[in-house]
């Protein structure tokens, strides 16, 4: 998904790209030099935002098409399937903004459901949900982006992506998972998002596969209550991705596992599958 629905969480270049991210002035009241300290933890500052800026590179590719099979696991282990496709293409080869789309298949009642996002260069992304029994589509309010979508454990905000000269972004630890060594980033806004779930998120990044293995998402009152992870990944020629990636719920107990397949990348996503009116097709 930003997904890759998911995946990320991370990519947010565009309206999000970066030339000259903000940086606090450390400097004292009398215009001396800021303190060796200070300066050192800007360039580590300045290291993690170039380190999510490359993750973000790589997973957003000038176009992207997979097949999605999802389960929903709630706290009983009651299961309940569903499949989706997945799309993105940035707006122009190489551009800064791009798009995405989600269109479920299964179950019958949910056929030819979908969302589209796309990047804009503003305050936030456009999104719009379309439901084949309302024969029409309803752009999201910014005021739901905290909203599940389709039952799932993702939120609108969890496919929508940051923007990465929004937040502040440190080196946390180095730390070891499952054999691999990952840069734990933390992530967390430079001004106040009324309309965000989350008050803080920490980044367990790949530095040489440029993928993000964890994504702990802690809400604005500062208790972890989701958690994003991937497992499975593979190469496609110089990319990387995640087979699979779950997102798991701590409030309600309650996961959504999604396995890709059949992906391709550089090819299969065109312009016109990003528009509103294809969206409203419902296929």
């Amino acid at each position: 998904m930003r997904y890759s629905l998911v995946c990320a969480a991370l990519y947010a270049r565009g309206p999000a790209v970066v030339t000259a991210f903000a940086l606090p002035l450390a400097v004292v009241s009398a215009g001396l030099i800021a303190p060796r300290s200070a300066r050192a933890a800007d360039r580590v500052t300045d290291r993690a935002v170039d380190l999510v800026q490359r993750v973000h590179d790589q997973a957003t590719q000038d176009e992207e098409t997979a097949s999605m099979a999802m389960r929903l696991i709630d706290a009983e282990g009651k299961v309940r399937a569903r499949k989706a496709s997945y799309a993105q293409r940035r707006t122009e080869p190489g551009a800064a903004t791009s798009a995405r789309l989600i269109r479920f298949s299964a179950p019958p009642e949910m056929d030819g459901s979908g969302i589209l996002t796309i990047e804009r260069n503003g305050p936030a992304d456009d999104q719009w949900l379309y439901l084949p029994a309302y024969h029409s589509s309803r752009k999201i309010p910014s005021s739901n982006r905290t909203d599940r979508y389709m039952g799932t454990d993702f939120s609108y905000e969890d496919v929508s992506a940051d923007r990465i000269a929004a937040y502040r972004y440190v080196f946390a630890a180095s730390v070891v998972i499952d054999g691999r060594r990952y840069s734990q980033v933390e992530q967390t806004p430079i001004a106040e998002q009324p309309a965000a779930g989350y008050g803080r998120k920490v980044l367990f990044i790949d530095p040489e596969r440029l993928l993000v293995r964890k994504v702990d998402l802690y809400g604005r009152t500062g208790l972890l209550i989701k958690r994003l992870e991937g497992s499975d990944p593979a190469r496609f020629g110089a990319v990387w991705r995640w087979a699979r990636m779950t997102m798991t719920d701590f409030r309600i107990e309650h996961s959504t596992v999604i396995d890709y397949t059949d992906r391709h990348i550089g090819s299969g996503a065109a312009a016109s599958l990003f528009t509103v009116r294809n969206l409203e097709r419902g296929r």
